[in-house]
């Protein structure tokens, strides 16, 4: 557990497993839609043919970004959690450093 402050407290674990649930989606996401623009549509009409394919690209388009989102707030969390360690680990170093100090001498 990280103190940041007075009152804030977050658990690494937690972050960690955000994370992990977000790349999780991620990679479950990706597979639910499968490879949608090697479909091919054959109406007989080219210029329906040609529309189809343009909204399964842009589907598909959209899909990628969801799936992008996801993998970056995923990768968002872990920087976080990180960081906070970071953060947890050089507070403790500075205030066994202060506790080792000599007392100055005012004299």
């Amino acid at each position: 557990m990280v103190n940041m402050g007075s009152g804030f407290q977050t658990t690494l674990q937690d972050l960690a497993n955000a994370a992990g649930s977000f790349h999780d989606g991620a990679d479950q996401f990706a597979k639910a839609l499968g490879a949608i623009t090697t479909l091919k549509a054959d109406s007989g009409d080219g210029g329906l043919d040609e529309t189809v394919q343009a909204v399964l690209a842009a589907i598909d388009a959209l899909h990628s970004r969801v799936v992008q989102g996801l993998r970056e707030t995923g990768d968002n969390l872990d920087k976080v959690r990180a960081d906070y360690q970071r953060s947890d680990v050089s507070s403790r170093e500075l205030y066994d450093d202060i506790m080792r100090a000599e007392p100055i001498d005012k004299g």
